[in-house]
């Protein structure tokens, strides 16, 4: 029943008309918004909670994309090496403000210094004061690419962030933050809980 709330509300929210005639199940599933006829029971993964492209519906992924972005909803994008997620969200992000975080190259002991910056002389060779890249993302949109070669642990502690609105630099006070998350992975979520690589609350908020 929960599955059925939140697909119909992912609907409401992004434009696309709720057909759930007699018999016909609105769902999520293999990246694409369907409608089954028949059981449900053929629709009771997590993964039907994943936002696609709706191309049965005549929207194009894109236009999905952008306007789930007009209304501040975060998006999990995935697909293999080359299928231009990377081009999707620019493309969607077009004209917005945003910040792009490559989650291959943090490094984990400068994890903090790059998301939420140092104060000056808060560690050797910081002669300045360092904005990080989340606060130079408030009120606007970070891409986090590739966020499945992020590690668990900052993983956990970019669910601090997204959960209250706020980061501390590195000697510095705490510092409003707030953002909407753009993830691309080039696995399925569902596979990456299954294999401990992700955590399930980053998922589920995000």
């Amino acid at each position: 029943k929960r599955q059925e709330w939140m697909v119909g509300k992912m609907a409401r929210r992004l434009g696309v008309a709720e057909r759930g005639g007699a018999g016909e199940t609105l769902t999520f599933c293999k990246g694409k918004l369907e409608v089954t006829r028949g059981s449900s029971d053929q629709a009771s993964t997590a993964g039907k909670l994943l936002a696609g492209d709706a191309a049965s519906h005549g929207l194009g992924r894109l236009r999905v994309l952008r306007r789930a972005l007009k209304r501040r909803i975060p998006c999990v994008i995935w697909g293999p090496t080359g299928s231009g997620k990377s081009e999707m969200v620019a493309n969607g992000l077009r004209g917005m403000p945003k910040e792009t975080v490559d989650c291959a190259l943090l490094v984990e002991d400068r994890f903090e210094v790059d998301l939420f910056g140092a104060a000056r002389g808060a560690y050797t060779g910081a002669v300045g004061a360092q904005i990080g890249v989340l606060a130079r993302a408030h009120e606007g949109f970070v891409v986090f690419d590739r966020f499945d070669e992020l590690s668990l642990r900052g993983q956990a502690k970019l669910l601090r962030v997204l959960e209250s609105g706020e980061c501390a630099p590195i000697g510095g006070p705490t510092i409003k933050c707030r953002f909407t998350p753009i993830v691309t992975m080039s696995d399925d979520p569902r596979l990456l809980l299954g294999r401990g690589r992700l955590r399930k609350d980053i998922f589920y908020r995000l």
